[in-house]
This record gives C-alpha cells, structure tokens and sequence, in this order.
C-alpha cells in the first residue's frame, strides 16, 4: 500500500524535442503535410543520427536541468502533501530518519563523465530507434 513516487518531469524534454523537429522539419527537404498520392521523401540515415544525436543532447540537458531541482523539492518539507506524496513513497521496512531528506552531497556525486557519456548513448540509439519507427510509419500505407 506505498503510493509510488511522483514521475519524472518528461513534458519539458518532449516539448524540446518536438520543438527541435519541428524546427529540423522546416529547415530539411522533408515535407510534412503532403497529398496522400504523392510519395513521402525520407531522410537519409546520417541525417537521421545526427538528429538522433541533437535529440539525445537535448533531452538530456533539459532533463538535468528541470528534473534535478525539482528532485531536491520532492526531498523537501515543501512536498510533504497528498498530491506530491513525499512521506509516503518510503516502505514500510525503510526506518525514518534525517537521510530521507538529503539530498546527494557533490563529494560523493554519481553524476561522472562516464555516466553522462553511457546516459547519452543510450538516449542517442533510444532516439534513433524511434526515428526509424517513425520512418517506417511514413512509409506505411493503408
């Protein structure tokens, strides 16, 4: 009966994302609303990794920047309420004490270059997996 803790903040790197698209779309010779009859013109795959590459920075820089402060409110009294459940998200087995509203200490920070270049890579091919889906999704035809 633990609630589950409050979801990460993805509207902002989605919204980024897209504005990133939309703004690739203009400047590429993709066109995007075209008559059903006509054939779709597809982007090349360096294209498609370079903006795989552009979308794995962007997402990861929005998501530092908007999802760790408001981890350290969640950690905070501030959160102590129904809708954000801050005491409510520890089990039943976890004692209670000053830890549960520490935040990490930059002596000890996990944040590394090599976790950085791994969170990038995984959300380079993420990204370029979902352009290849969407690629094929152009294509597809009733």
């Amino acid at each position: 009966m633990v609630p589950p803790a409050f979801p990460l903040l993805l509207i902002a790197p989605a919204a980024a994302i897209d504005a990133i698209e939309w703004l690739f779309a203009r400047w590429s010779e993709t066109k995007q609303n075209v008559p059903s009859g006509t054939p779709v013109p597809r982007r090349g795959w360096l294209r498609d990794w370079l903006l795989a590459g552009a979308f794995a920075v962007v997402f990861l820089g929005v998501i530092f920047a908007v999802q760790w402060p408001f981890s350290a409110f969640l950690l905070s009294d501030a959160a102590d309420n129904r809708f954000f459940a801050r005491s409510g998200h520890w089990p039943y087995f976890a004692q209670p004490g000053e830890w549960m509203n520490r935040f990490w200490e930059f002596a000890k920070d996990p944040i590394t270059f090599k976790g950085i270049a791994l969170a990038f890579v995984r959300a380079c091919i993420s990204a370029r997996i979902g352009l290849w889906l969407g690629n094929y999704l152009l294509r597809l035809k009733r």
